[in-house]
Protein backbone atom coordinates (compact mmCIF):
# COMPACT_ATOMS: atom_id res chain seq x y z
CA UNK A 1 0.00 0.00 0.00
CA UNK A 2 1.35 3.45 -0.93
CA UNK A 3 0.22 6.36 1.23
CA UNK A 4 2.17 9.17 -0.42
CA UNK A 5 4.91 9.93 -2.95
CA UNK A 6 6.03 12.60 -5.38
CA UNK A 7 8.67 13.56 -7.92
CA UNK A 8 10.19 15.99 -5.39
CA UNK A 9 10.42 13.20 -2.82
CA UNK A 10 12.30 11.02 -5.30
CA UNK A 11 14.51 13.79 -6.65
CA UNK A 12 15.47 15.68 -3.45
CA UNK A 13 14.34 13.96 -0.27
CA UNK A 14 15.45 10.39 -0.97
CA UNK A 15 19.06 11.17 -1.97
CA UNK A 16 19.43 13.34 1.14
CA UNK A 17 17.94 10.64 3.33
CA UNK A 18 20.31 8.04 1.93
CA UNK A 19 23.34 10.24 2.61
CA UNK A 20 22.74 10.77 6.34
CA UNK A 21 21.92 8.09 8.94
CA UNK A 22 19.89 10.39 11.20
CA UNK A 23 17.88 11.81 8.30
CA UNK A 24 17.27 8.29 6.95
CA UNK A 25 16.08 6.94 10.29
CA UNK A 26 13.93 9.98 11.01
CA UNK A 27 12.32 9.57 7.57
CA UNK A 28 11.56 5.94 8.41
CA UNK A 29 10.33 6.98 11.84
CA UNK A 30 7.78 9.49 10.54
CA UNK A 31 6.68 6.93 7.94
CA UNK A 32 6.24 4.35 10.72
CA UNK A 33 4.18 6.79 12.79
CA UNK A 34 2.10 7.58 9.71
CA UNK A 35 1.51 3.86 9.14
CA UNK A 36 0.58 3.42 12.81
CA UNK A 37 -1.99 6.20 12.44
CA UNK A 38 -3.38 4.65 9.25
CA UNK A 39 -3.77 1.30 11.01
CA UNK A 40 -4.96 2.71 14.35
CA UNK A 41 -1.83 1.80 16.31
CA UNK A 42 -0.80 5.27 17.48
CA UNK A 43 -0.40 6.41 21.09
CA UNK A 44 0.25 3.97 23.90
CA UNK A 45 0.00 1.15 21.36
CA UNK A 46 2.87 2.27 19.08
CA UNK A 47 4.31 -0.67 17.19
CA UNK A 48 7.69 -2.05 18.24
CA UNK A 49 9.18 -0.89 14.91
CA UNK A 50 8.04 2.68 15.55
CA UNK A 51 9.39 2.64 19.10
CA UNK A 52 12.76 1.25 17.94
CA UNK A 53 13.09 3.88 15.19
CA UNK A 54 12.10 6.74 17.51
CA UNK A 55 14.62 5.55 20.10
CA UNK A 56 17.43 5.53 17.52
CA UNK A 57 16.44 8.97 16.21
CA UNK A 58 16.43 10.52 19.68
CA UNK A 59 19.82 8.95 20.48
CA UNK A 60 21.33 10.31 17.26
CA UNK A 61 19.79 13.75 17.85
CA UNK A 62 21.33 13.83 21.33
CA UNK A 63 24.71 12.89 19.81
CA UNK A 64 24.41 15.79 17.37
CA UNK A 65 23.90 18.30 20.19
CA UNK A 66 27.55 17.77 21.13
CA UNK A 67 28.75 19.25 17.80
CA UNK A 68 27.48 22.76 16.90
CA UNK A 69 27.98 22.25 13.15
CA UNK A 70 26.13 18.93 13.16
CA UNK A 71 23.45 20.32 15.51
CA UNK A 72 22.38 22.93 12.96
CA UNK A 73 22.89 20.90 9.77
CA UNK A 74 20.07 20.58 7.23
CA UNK A 75 19.67 16.89 8.00
CA UNK A 76 19.44 17.49 11.76
CA UNK A 77 16.88 20.25 11.26
CA UNK A 78 14.85 17.97 8.97
CA UNK A 79 15.04 15.18 11.57
CA UNK A 80 13.63 17.54 14.21
CA UNK A 81 10.82 18.40 11.77
CA UNK A 82 10.09 14.67 11.49
CA UNK A 83 10.06 14.23 15.26
CA UNK A 84 7.79 17.27 15.67
CA UNK A 85 5.41 15.87 13.06
CA UNK A 86 5.33 12.56 14.90
CA UNK A 87 4.44 14.43 18.10
CA UNK A 88 1.64 16.12 16.19
CA UNK A 89 0.30 12.77 14.95
CA UNK A 90 0.34 11.49 18.52
CA UNK A 91 -1.28 14.66 19.91
CA UNK A 92 1.60 15.04 22.38
CA UNK A 93 1.47 18.80 22.90
CA UNK A 94 4.41 19.10 25.29
CA UNK A 95 6.71 17.05 23.03
CA UNK A 96 5.51 18.98 19.99
CA UNK A 97 6.15 22.35 21.68
CA UNK A 98 9.65 21.28 22.81
CA UNK A 99 10.63 20.24 19.29
CA UNK A 100 9.20 23.39 17.73
CA UNK A 101 11.23 25.43 20.24
CA UNK A 102 14.41 23.50 19.35
CA UNK A 103 13.62 23.89 15.67
CA UNK A 104 13.20 27.65 16.03
CA UNK A 105 16.52 27.87 17.93
CA UNK A 106 18.33 25.80 15.28
CA UNK A 107 16.98 27.94 12.44
CA UNK A 108 17.93 31.13 14.29
CA UNK A 109 21.47 29.77 14.77
CA UNK A 110 21.64 29.34 10.97
CA UNK A 111 20.51 32.93 10.35
CA UNK A 112 16.83 32.25 9.72
CA UNK A 113 15.15 30.35 6.91
CA UNK A 114 17.35 32.06 4.32
CA UNK A 115 20.42 30.65 6.08
CA UNK A 116 19.47 27.09 5.20
CA UNK A 117 21.56 25.58 2.40
CA UNK A 118 18.58 24.17 0.57
CA UNK A 119 16.20 26.90 1.66
CA UNK A 120 13.84 26.32 -1.24
CA UNK A 121 13.18 22.72 -0.24
CA UNK A 122 13.92 22.52 3.47
CA UNK A 123 12.37 25.88 4.33
CA UNK A 124 9.19 24.92 2.46
CA UNK A 125 8.86 21.73 4.51
CA UNK A 126 9.51 23.62 7.76
CA UNK A 127 6.88 26.22 6.96
CA UNK A 128 4.29 23.57 6.16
Amino acid sequence: MIFFGSEGLRKYWTPTALSDRLFFLSSLSIAAVHADVMYGDVGPRDTSATIALETDVVRLLLDRTKNPAAYTSDSTIAAVVHVACAGNYKANDSLLRAHYDYLRKMIEMRGGLRGLEHSGNLASVIIM
